[in-house]
């Protein structure tokens, strides 16, 4: 049986980081990079890019597999 102590402090450092992560892609800034570095990495790939107004969803190519991101 794992350590209460351990698997408590797992949980709140996993909170923390989800927290850190959503409160940075809230910020206009971060996002703008994120989509910019997206693009370069999807031109790169040879992938079309990704289409913010498309329906269907994108199929990202991962060297463990394709992923695939829900469409808006």
């Amino acid at each position: 049986m794992p350590d209460l102590d351990r698997v408590i402090g797992s949980a709140l450092v996993k909170n923390a980081a989800v927290q850190f992560v959503n409160a940075a892609l809230s910020n206009a800034v971060v996002r703008q990079r994120l989509d910019d570095l997206a693009t370069a990495w999807l031109a790169a790939s040879g992938a079309a890019e990704l289409d913010d107004n498309t329906e269907a969803p994108a199929v990202l190519p991962f060297p463990g597999g394709n992923v695939q991101v829900p469409a808006k």
